[in-house]
């Protein structure tokens, strides 16, 4: 299922930061921009996301339930240095919630590059 966060990415978002957790899924994202230059709209991204990858979850646990909570919660990162904490927090998600030791052993964790 990680694999559909980065598949737009450099598209119509750019990706920094994903992972995927038992309970939640978390993205730090920035809506790119159409060639007219209006940026993509955040909510639809987000909509995206969740349809694609409640489609492949359900197609791996042969189920057709509900997959994600209709809400979402975004924050606008205005900064550099709030951009890098939120990457941060969704690195160590997976050694908060103690499943791993180092963020790095967690397999449904994407960086990207510059991290």
């Amino acid at each position: 299922m990680l694999d559909r966060f980065p598949e737009e990415h450099g598209n119509r978002y750019a990706l920094f930061a994903a992972v995927v957790m038992a309970d939640h899924a978390q993205v730090v994202l920035q809506a790119t921009q159409t060639e007219r230059g209006w940026s993509f709209d955040p909510a639809s991204i987000l909509t995206s996301l969740k349809e694609s990858s409640a489609l492949e979850v359900r197609k791996r646990l042969g189920g057709n339930g509900r997959v994600w909570q209709d809400e979402t919660f975004t924050v606008e990162l205005r900064t550099q240095e709030i951009l890098d904490g939120k990457c941060e927090f969704v690195r160590q998600n997976s050694v908060r919630s103690q499943v791993v030791k180092k963020p790095e052993d967690y397999a449904w964790l994407w960086l990207s590059a510059r991290m």
